[in-house]
């Protein structure tokens, strides 16, 4: 199956559904980093609120931690995507297998899907 540019695991031209999810993501920078509660998840990558004195500009690599209540913490390596004035966005690097099936379950276990109520 060939991979959108938007994301890892979706045919071609096909954008994968973002789930929203209530948790945490820690941005890591060196010794720096920045926490911010997440507004959707998907395969791709996630969006979250902007964090506060966040300085980093799109195209910045970064790695996440995202907490969500009840499950193990996980990281990913990701760059910065999309930044506005209250959100910022990532595109995940490439996703083992497992993480891969890890985001998938906690999207369909933990969150609703943004598509069935409008998407940003």
């Amino acid at each position: 199956m060939s991979q959108s540019a938007e994301g890892q695991g979706a045919p071609a031209g096909v954008r994968p559904s973002r789930s929203i999810v209530n948790g945490l993501a820690e941005i890591y920078l060196g010794e720096e980093s920045w926490v911010g509660d997440l507004d959707d998840l998907s395969i791709g990558g996630l969006l979250m609120f902007r964090p506060g004195g966040f300085p980093l500009q799109i195209g910045s690599p970064v790695d996440i931690e995202i907490r969500i209540p009840g499950e193990q913490p996980f990281r990913v390596v990701a760059t910065v995507a999309r930044l506005e004035f209250d959100l910022l966005g990532v595109r995940f690097q490439p996703l083992t297998d497992v993480m891969q099936e890890d985001i998938l379950r906690l999207m369909a276990t933990r969150g609703r899907l943004r598509d069935d109520i409008g998407g940003r």
